[in-house]
């Protein structure tokens, strides 16, 4: 029994390691102190978008919040584990669940200590937005996810749909779970990214990740990118014991 044990540990632990570099291989951007890496869809970070019929509003207007419960086996962020997020309406999302979302002005380049609020963030468009958001959680997502070597899984879907200064602004921010990749996905973005930061920092605005801000042009419809935890749940260990 222990030597079985100790076989599928080993087994395990190389599917980890090769999974961990076939991503690396393709990694554009970082890592950062803790270990993210980014890739977008010139890289191989498919744009994919998931339809939110059937997703619930949570919070609409201007510089406005809403505490959301994780579907799931909940995520991790930086290395925290979290089964709630606060979304704001100017197209961010925190670990701080006293973040009131009145963060209209975008950080650039991360980290930077946020105006108000704070917690580790995801900042999908992170602008002076007025937009609602929507939440919804699938236990087999509807966008197959970019981790190498791993099996289909669930995920939380939050939405950004309203207005930006320059326009319309359309995003969303998909979290896996157990492998803790973050994928945003933008449909449209009217500013073009002149003004808006996409990005992730940790609690205490020590490390972070800007894969782009203050660049017009820069943002436009079909950008996907995919963030990478650098320590995901290996799915083999994971089937291991349910089974």
């Amino acid at each position: 029994m222990l030597r079985i044990m100790i076989c599928v540990l080993v087994l395990i632990a190389a599917t980890a390691v090769a999974d961990s570099q076939a991503n690396e291989g393709r990694a554009t951007g970082g890592p950062d102190a803790f270990g993210y890496t980014y890739f977008d869809q010139v890289d191989g970070c498919s744009y994919s978008w998931i339809d939110r019929a059937g997703a619930l509003p949570y919070v609409d207007g201007t510089n406005q919040s809403a505490v959301i419960p994780l579907g799931g086996s909940g995520f991790d962020v930086y290395g925290t584990p979290i089964d709630h997020l606060t979304a704001s309406t100017n197209g961010y999302l925190s670990t701080s669940l006293s973040d009131t979302g009145d963060d209209s002005t975008n950080d650039c380049p991360l980290p930077v200590v946020p105006s108000s609020g704070g917690g580790a963030r995801i900042y999908a468009v992170h602008d002076s937005l007025s937009t609602t958001v929507y939440h919804q959680y699938f236990s087999v997502c509807p966008r197959s996810h970019d981790i190498a070597g791993s099996a289909a899984m669930g995920c939380n879907v939050f939405w950004w749909d309203g207005v930006s200064v320059g326009g319309f602004s359309r995003s969303q921010a998909i979290l896996y779970d157990r492998v803790y990749e973050i994928v945003v996905q933008i449909q449209i973005e009217e500013s073009h990214g002149a003004t808006s930061t996409t990005g992730l920092q940790n609690d205490g605005a020590t490390d972070g990740l800007t894969y782009v801000c203050d660049t017009d042009g820069s943002v436009n419809t079909g950008v996907a990118v995919c963030f990478a935890h650098p320590d995901p749940v290996p799915v083999e260990l994971l089937r291991f014991w349910v089974e």
